[in-house]
């Protein structure tokens, strides 16, 4: 009951109340040796550490919580082990040994006959496969998770699932988002912290490209909220940073963009990762180049990229290389801006990002004439 409510009380933000819970259930699970609830117990507790910033013990304990299960062949216990140890895998951008992870997971699920992990496994893979690049496979595995009579309880999957309609804001298709977001559990209604900011986000992204900054920076700045419990590691509020700072660039919100920056910037450092450091790299040559000045700008852009050739995601590689390419073109140096686009390209085609294959076509024609984009 301890380590259930330990669960329970994390899922819905309280992680700070969730941990005594559980301290108790596994003082209980290791004096009476209950393998199930002591390696449930630890798997939450490792959620509960990594909310508190303590993501050396959370991953030392998310691998035990894996071993005591796979040893007392413990099923339930054993696949929840795997999907939060690949999606952790997910968050720190080890990408290769995340879909691995979920795919030895997904092995079990069928083996053992979970229905339930099957579809949570596949469900898992979505966001790395969008980093990769594998946008066609993310998105038919998404839609097939999505589309499942056996899938009783979506709210427990669906911050999985929500990339996949960022993808789609990304390709241009807002309507396919919107109906999407419309399948899964609604984020106004949602207990589940994650799943909550994780459509924040793409809420906010979605207000943004139909021309409502102020209702987008309003949605993101919910997502931003989640890393009081889940921490800025987490995809919900990573994504809230991003779209607030979107939101409050089309705006002209100086004020909020400094801010968004210096909490960006301000993590100790065993909470910095690639991700937020080169979209902090990103934004700052964005501000750089709006106040004129150039060589920041330049630098800060070559940053970036270079920070984002770490974190493997090919969409922000790719759209890195574009506003740079756009900041050139208007300091009248065409033909390193006609390089960069042509390094960005091959990655928007390949994705079907038609919204940033118009913004390449327009610089690449502003270059060709000669004329900046100032």
């Amino acid at each position: 009951m301890s380590a259930q409510l330990g669960r329970l009380l994390f899922f819905v933000g309280r992680p700070e109340e969730a941990l005594p819970h559980l301290e108790r259930a596994l003082e209980v699970a290791e004096h009476l040796w209950l393998p199930e609830t002591l390696a449930q117990a630890l798997n939450t507790k490792s959620l509960v550490l990594l909310a508190l910033r303590r993501p050396v013990e959370s991953d030392a304990l998310i691998e035990k919580a894996l071993s005591v299960a796979l040893a007392a062949d413990r099923h339930g216990a054993v696949l929840r082990a795997y999907f939060n140890l690949a999606e952790r895998q997910s968050d720190v951008l080890r990408i290769d040994e995340s879909l691995e992870t979920y795919r030895v997971g997904l092995a079990y699920a069928m083996r053992v006959g979970d229905k339930f992990y099957n579809l949570s496994m596949q469900a898992g893979t979505v966001s790395a496969l969008l980093t990769l690049g594998d946008w066609d496979e993310a998105l038919a595995i998404a839609q097939t998770v999505i589309a499942d009579e056996h899938l009783k309880n979506l709210e427990l999957i669906a911050a999985e699932l929500v990339p996949a309609a960022g993808a789609l804001v990304r390709r241009g298709d807002v309507e396919g988002a919107k109906n999407f977001l419309d399948r899964l559990p609604s984020a106004a209604v949602s207990e589940n912290v994650q799943n909550r900011s994780a459509q924040h986000a793409v809420l906010a992204a979605i207000a943004r490209v139909e021309g409502h900054p102020g209702e987008a920076l309003e949605l993101a700045r919910h997502a931003v909220e989640a890393q009081a419990t889940l921490g800025l590691i987490a995809r919900g509020p990573t994504e809230g940073i991003i779209e607030s700072l979107e939101a409050a660039f089309a705006l002209g919100d100086e004020d909020t963009i400094d801010e968004l920056l210096d909490l960006a910037s301000r993590r100790p450092p065993g909470e910095g990762t690639p991700m937020i450091d080169g979209h902090r790299l990103r934004f700052t040559a964005r501000r750089s180049s709006s106040r004129g000045d150039d060589e920041k700008a330049a630098t800060t852009y070559a940053a970036a990229m270079t920070m984002f050739e770490e974190t493997r995601n090919v969409f922000w590689q790719a759209t890195v290389r574009l506003e740079a390419a756009e900041h050139h073109a208007a300091h009248g140096r065409p033909d390193e801006a006609s390089r960069l686009i042509a390094a960005a390209r091959p990655t928007f085609e390949q994705i079907g990002a038609r919204p940033s294959l118009d913004r390449a076509d327009r610089v690449e024609a502003l270059t060709k004439s000669s004329t900046p984009i100032g």
